[in-house]
């Protein structure tokens, strides 16, 4: 599969006007050489930010290439998916060819990333979208994380107590979590023990390493 997303890539440059189109078959072979553990997103979604590939253009380009290339595209990926089914052992493998099938029917405006930084920036966006539904801004700390550069944490005005403790990470607070919720979290590779926490009773930032 990697391959004959490749081969289409290489086409679409031949084609010359099938050159917007090369670059997302480029991306999606190497997505298909290393699945796990990667995920794709929405450049919008990711980075907050529309371009070209993720607006009106973004939108009838991928309508173009579902109709020359996408529905057959993903009508392979859910063969695939079948074959590995089969064999049981090859499950993981199908349901990996399932998420390259959706991804057929519309890769333009896509990137790959990190599985966790997908969910972040996911928890992100909904939280953005959620302040905008309520008619209020979320607070986010000024810069609670430069471990490379500064050994200083970021400072908050006092924040209500609450059972639930509030994460961040660089300039974006990836939500609110009990203790048991941050510790299944960090076990799953979803935060890092270099993430802050905002600890009430001394009214300042910490890292999760220093959560008991």
């Amino acid at each position: 599969m990697a391959f004959l997303w490749f081969l289409i890539g290489i086409l679409m440059l031949i084609s010359i006007i099938g050159v917007p189109w090369a670059r997302a078959c480029f991306v999606i072979a190497k997505f298909n050489l290393c699945p796990f553990g990667r995920e794709l997103i929405s450049r919008n979604e990711l980075t907050g930010k529309s371009d070209l590939g993720t607006g009106l253009l973004g939108l009838l380009g991928n309508i173009i290439w579902f109709i020359l290339a996408g529905w057959w595209l993903a009508l392979s990926h859910v063969i695939a998916a079948c074959i590995s089914a089969v064999t049981i052992i090859g499950i993981p493998f199908a349901i990996q060819h399932l998420k390259l099938a959706a991804t057929s029917v519309a890769p333009i405006g896509k990137t790959i990333v990190k599985k966790h930084l997908a969910e972040a920036a996911r928890m992100q966006d909904a939280h953005t979208q959620l302040s905008q539904i309520r008619g209020a801004s979320i607070n986010v700390p000024e810069s609670p994380r430069q471990v490379a550069i500064s050994t200083t944490t970021p400072s908050l005005a006092q924040l209500p107590p609450s059972p639930k403790l509030k994460v961040a990470r660089g300039e974006n607070v990836l939500g609110e979590f009990t203790e048991s919720e941050i510790q299944h979290h960090v076990a799953s590779g979803f935060l890092e023990t270099t993430d802050w926490f905002w600890d009430a009773e001394v009214n300042d930032w910490k890292a999760l390493s220093e959560l008991k």
